[in-house]
């Protein structure tokens, strides 16, 4: 799904989209190991005028284990620039839950 908003008074936009779709992991160096599937969601958005632009984005993936196991991969991303292009803000984020 994606969604664009411009301001028809203004130079402001918005942009959002997501996603979400089956995943599957495979060992491709060890037969027999570890396989995993499950589902992955993205999410992105974006706004911006004359004075700055943000940008955002999300993935997860929820797998499940041919060994039983599971598990949760969590991604965040950001970046904030000003008028002139110039980064203010930006950082990356993973986190990983396994059982």
């Amino acid at each position: 799904m994606f969604h664009v908003t411009f301001f028809p008074n203004s130079d402001e936009f918005w942009v959002t989209g997501t996603g979400e779709g089956t995943a599957m992991l495979t060992p491709e160096n060890h037969p027999g190991g570890v396989s995993g599937s499950g589902h992955f969601a993205v999410w992105f958005g974006a706004s911006g005028n004359e004075k700055n632009e943000v940008e955002h984005n999300t993935v997860t993936f929820v797998l499940s284990g041919s060994d039983g196991s599971h598990a949760v991969v969590h991604g965040t991303t950001h970046v904030s620039t000003n008028g002139n292009g110039v980064v203010k803000v930006e950082f990356e984020k993973m986190t990983a839950h396994c059982g």
